[in-house]
């Protein structure tokens, strides 16, 4: 999982023609790693109602979300040198996926309420 740099007036003229990945930025000066063998990742508005986390669903009091829920699923470097091809890698319901895999979950709190 990559992350790509753009300076703001090239994210934003992106953002207005709906081709966010358009002109990335590669290379050292362009690209950071963030995690190696990520076979998932999810990332949901959530809301807290009455202590208990639901799905987000917009409202005029709250358009936005107060919290963002990212979850990760990655394998270890010894099962990624054994999945030899692209089939290996998206079929999680393999044996030495379900073995191998660890999902790691955290909430954002992203200061939007109402």
């Amino acid at each position: 999982m990559y992350r790509y740099f753009r300076n703001s007036n090239q994210t934003f003229s992106n953002l207005a023609s709906a081709t966010l990945f358009a002109n990335i930025a590669t290379g050292a000066a362009g690209e950071e790693l963030l995690a190696r063998n990520v076979v998932g990742m999810r990332i949901t508005p959530v809301s807290a109602n009455a202590g208990e986390w639901t799905d987000f669903a917009p409202s005029s009091n709250a358009p936005l979300p107060v919290v963002i829920e990212i979850t990760l699923t990655a394998i270890g470097q010894e099962t990624a040198k054994k999945l030899e091809d692209s089939a290996g890698w998206t079929d999680t319901n393999s044996r030495l996926m379900k073995q191998a895999v660890q999902t790691l979950t955290t909430r954002i709190n992203v200061g939007h309420g109402p």
